[in-house]
């Protein structure tokens, strides 16, 4: 997982970060734009270009979350100590409030823009087709957190060892 994660470690923006410069608002703002970019790349390019074992999909499940944690955990780092959940004493998983000296940060907010990818990953790591059944209704109607019908469909598709027609029953 480290020589996944060191190109950002590595990077102009997590160092910049790490010296404490920006605004614990301006922080969020640019960790949540980056974990909706890298959730996009992951999924477009799991969607288009790649296919995937039962293993294959654990091994891309842990990756992501490995790199969804350092995300979390750089937002942690940048305003202090919180646990996973709630940061500041937040619990509504609202992006920063208005009032002065109430920056409200959560990581609920990065985990968010990782929501179709975890989707995806829940229905690649299911044993047979069929299994989705019992979890597609926690697909929501949301378009930029869910994924569609189509998608699902995609999604299903690049599983090596499920047939079109065993997808389609």
């Amino acid at each position: 997982m480290a020589k996944l994660l060191q190109p950002i470690r590595e990077s102009r923006l997590m160092k910049e970060l790490e010296t404490g410069k920006c605004d614990d608002g301006v922080t969020l703002c640019l960790l949540q734009m980056l974990s909706r970019q890298v959730g996009a790349l992951f999924l477009s390019t799991l969607i288009h270009q790649k296919k995937c074992s039962e293993w294959g999909s654990l091994l891309l499940s842990r990756q992501i979350r490995a790199l969804r944690e350092f995300l979390c955990d750089a937002l942690r780092a940048q305003i202090g100590e919180g646990d996973d959940d709630d940061v500041n004493g937040a619990s509504s998983g609202m992006a920063p409030s208005a009032g002065p000296g109430s920056t409200t940060m959560n990581s609920s907010l990065i985990m968010k823009e990782f929501q179709k990818l975890d989707q995806a990953l829940m229905i690649l790591q299911c044993g047979k087709p069929s299994e989705w059944i019992a979890f597609r209704d926690e697909v929501g109607e949301s378009p930029d957190f869910d994924l569609s019908k189509e998608e699902i469909r995609s999604v299903m598709g690049l599983r090596v060892d499920w047939s079109k027609d065993t997808i389609d029953a």
